[in-house]
């Protein structure tokens, strides 16, 4: 039966997954499960669920913990989690279920987990919702008045702040919601309503151009003319059209402006005069010419004198005569008029002039008015011929510049390339300005080019990329391209000059020095990687082999005993101290092998962090010496101490040996003392380069006025087997304090002693403030 439900759970449609005991060790989970995760079986089988999925731990193992400790369930719909998928970062949407597993007698021994992944429906979701949203911001944030009208009585169901301010005089709460002809009963009888309904009932769009519309306002009846575009909505295909979508253009002022036009003709063909223009126009039936004053100024003849037109043709450069000839054959069957022509005003010196006009036709097509203006274009003229000359040159520079120069204009379309642009490539100027530039680029960077270039013409940042470009030869070479906008007097961007130089062999070089480091880091991590199996696999050696040599030394103690028992009236006095430097042997043996047990205890990959209370730690421990300190009548003087997030029983090892020893080296010969004093430290309180100065530190010192030690061996007690007194004298193995040295380092903290022989010692500790979000520095 349990092999068919498993077999029916691999192949569920739905991720399933059964995690046991409060490690969450993975049991069984099924295909959909694992292609959910991005995981293999071989990777998650009999592993803890946090380990292969670390991103979720903070997440999910509250929810865990909760399920696991209640026997509650916990669902979600649309939960949010982001996993680590194809080596990337991804935010998943899930329908969650977390159900305890139970066994026979009941008792819950893990969890059972059903996952259905619905990312796509709930993204599918949003972007609907988003759509909706922006669809009607779009219509809110319109420039243009806009309303949407829904049903056949013409509902408003919303109107944006333009149509409501500037046409309607209302507000939202006034109208929406309500029929449009009981909000505006003035309309019945207009023909917008019809209007309306026929889209309603057609489908069709609806445009109606410089439409009178009257509305009643509170400040009085308001006439506009409006262009209106009525466009049909629909909630989906099987509905149909259910709404009406009105977009009103306010075009009173174009309407009231042509109506002045007429009155505005006069007044701007003195506009035209006043910039200069010269204006003119010809009866091209019976060839008479009327002209400005300014027209005749130009040509520099008194206008107040009679002209006669072959004398103003005689003033225009022969030259140019043909090109005049053939503009006015032009105009003659186009209607336009344009030519440019040196004009000689008697002051010898040839003014450029600017020629437009336009030929007016009669019903037939015959030509019988022609209407013009001249400008004098001298120093624009000149200007210009400057600027080619300019730009003469600079292509003439640019050509002899060995890296690849161009020039685009302010869209970024590429106009101009120099000669090493076409020598590198191997197209001719036609042949790029035909298949474009991105044909130079290798295929692997276009895409990205293309959206670098455009984000700089939007944001007018300078342009900054390395590519590859394609050689005449075929061959790919790495290139660094530059560009930056040209301004005009304006602030506005005239055109992006940029460069392409070839760095072929300093990114070649580039790359393999990088290959370099990733290949020495990966030998790195794979050597740290085999030094923690070895210190792993020496842990455990030593553990084994601490509690195999503890049996034998048992035995010789019994074996003691028992013949210092059997013997006792027959055993010599020399036998007695034979037998008991024995057992003091196995003993301080005994000892040892419990210390290097200890010692190989401090393992940093057993750290389990919880708040830990030295005040009931310490006290704790002093109840256990409480005999030896009554013994030794020693005084106490302890500071409050904190509650720190460490490993309890690693700080409880910690405590009891620097008690212990600070008990053990008291000086009989004075009345002794032993302090423990406690100080919060803020980041860079103190300074000290073994301290990190942006942490917080637990500061703990344990003094004592004992015998003390040669401050030259500060460093050296804390090393394994280190004494500096004989153990006839003070029995112990050499080991506690460099088992507290190392419980320290597992805390990323700082331990020290100071002595002084006959005065006492000190020992300061420095434990890391970490808060539970501050452990994964541990």
């Amino acid at each position: 039966m349990k092999r068919g439900f498993s077999e029916i759970a691999k192949q569920a449609p739905v991720g399933l997954c059964t995690l046991i005991g409060e490690e969450f060790i993975v049991e069984m989970a099924n295909e959909a499960y694992l292609e959910m995760a991005d995981k293999t079986e071989e990777e998650v089988l009999n592993k803890r669920l946090f380990e292969v999925i670390p991103e979720i731990r903070e997440l999910v193992e509250p929810v865990f913990f909760n399920v696991y400790h209640t026997g509650i369930p916990f669902t979600a719909t649309d939960y949010r989690v982001v996993l680590n998928r194809s080596g990337k970062p991804q935010t998943a949407y899930f329908n969650l279920i977390y159900q305890p597993l139970r066994n026979e007698e009941s008792n819950i021994v893990g969890i059972i987990v059903i996952a259905i992944e619905v990312t796509d429906l709930v993204v599918s979701r949003k972007k609907l919702e988003q759509r909706e949203q922006n669809f009607r911001q779009m219509v809110m944030d319109s420039p243009i008045a806009m309303t949407i009208l829904r049903g056949r009585d013409l509902r408003i169901e919303m109107a944006n702040e333009l149509m409501l301010t500037r046409f309607w005089r209302r507000t939202a709460a006034e109208v929406n919601g309500r029929p449009l002809l009981e909000v505006f009963p003035e309309l019945k009888g207009q023909r917008f309503p019809d209007l309306l309904l026929n889209v309603l009932e057609s489908g069709q769009v609806c445009r109606d151009k410089e439409a009178e519309a009257i509305i009643d306002a509170q400040d009085g009846r308001k006439v506009f003319y409006m262009d209106f575009e009525y466009a049909p909505l629909m909630e989906d295909s099987e509905e149909g059209v259910t709404g009406v979508m009105v977009s009103a253009y306010d075009v009173t002022e174009t309407v009231l402006a042509k109506r002045a036009a007429k009155e505005a003709e006069e007044r701007l063909k003195l506009a035209i005069e006043s910039t200069g223009m010269g204006t003119y126009e010809v009866d091209l039936l019976s060839n008479e010419m009327t002209h400005s004053r300014s027209f005749l100024q130009i040509f520099g003849m008194n206008p107040d004198l009679p002209v006669d037109r072959k004398e103003l043709v005689s003033r225009i450069h022969p030259d140019d005569l043909e090109i005049r000839r053939k503009a006015h054959e032009r105009s003659l069957k186009t209607g336009v008029l344009t030519y440019e022509f040196r004009l000689n005003r008697g002051d010898n010196e040839w003014h450029w002039i600017k020629a437009w006009g336009r030929v007016l036709f009669d019903e037939s097509g015959k030509p019988i008015r022609l209407t013009g203006t001249i400008l004098d274009t001298t120093d624009e003229k000149l200007t210009l011929l400057a600027l080619r000359s300019s730009e003469k040159r600079f292509r003439t520079l640019a050509d002899t510049l060995p890296a690849m120069v161009w020039i685009s204009d302010p869209e970024g379309n590429l106009y101009y390339y120099n000669r090493s642009v076409h020598e590198y490539s191997g197209f001719t100027p036609e042949e790029l300005a035909r298949v474009g530039w991105l044909e130079i680029v290798h295929p692997e960077d276009r895409e990205e080019n293309v959206a670098k270039w455009m984000h700089c013409i939007q944001t007018q940042e300078p342009f900054l990329f390395e590519h590859r470009f394609r050689r005449h030869d075929g061959a790919y070479r790495w290139q660094l391209s530059r560009a930056v906008p040209q301004y005009n007097e304006n602030g506005q961007v005239e055109m992006w000059v940029g460069s392409s130089t070839d760095i072929h062999e300093h990114k070649i070089f580039a790359d393999e020095l990088e290959e370099q480091v990733i290949q020495r880091t990966q030998e790195l991590i794979n050597s740290n990687e085999a030094l923690l199996k070895s210190n792993t696999e020496l842990a455990q050696f030593a553990y084994v082999a601490s509690h195999d040599l503890q049996e034998p030394l048992r035995k010789i103690q019994t074996f003691v005993t028992m013949v210092s028992d059997l013997e006792r009236t027959r055993i010599s006095e020399k036998g007695a101290e034979i037998l008991q430097r024995l057992r003091s042997t196995a003993e301080r043996m005994q000892q040892l092998v419990i210390d290097l047990l200890s010692y190989s205890r401090v393992n940093k990959m057993e750290n389990h962090f919880a708040k830990t209370d030295l005040n009931y730690l310490v006290h704790s421990i002093l109840q256990q010496l409480e005999e030896r300190i009554d013994h030794l009548r020693i005084k106490l003087q302890l500071d409050t101490l904190p509650v720190i997030w460490a490993v309890p029983f690693q700080m409880e090892q910690l405590f009891t040996n620097l008690l212990s020893n600070a008990i053990k080296f008291s000086d009989p010969s004075k009345s002794s003392k032993i302090e423990v004093r406690y100080q919060h430290l803020p980041a860079g309180t103190e300074k000290s380069a073994l301290l990190n100065e942006t942490w917080d530190y637990h500061k703990i010192e344990i003094a004592d006025n004992g015998i003390g030690f040669d401050n030259e061996y500060k460093e050296k007690i804390f090393q394994v087997f280190q004494r500096l007194h004989g153990k006839d004298i003070f029995p112990g193995t050499g080991i506690g304090l460099a088992i507290c040295k190392k419980i320290i380092d597992n805390h990323q903290g700082l331990i020290s002693a100071n002595g002084a022989i006959g005065e006492g010692a000190l020992f300061t500790i420095y434990i890391p403030d970490f808060s539970p979000e501050g452990l994964s520095n541990i």
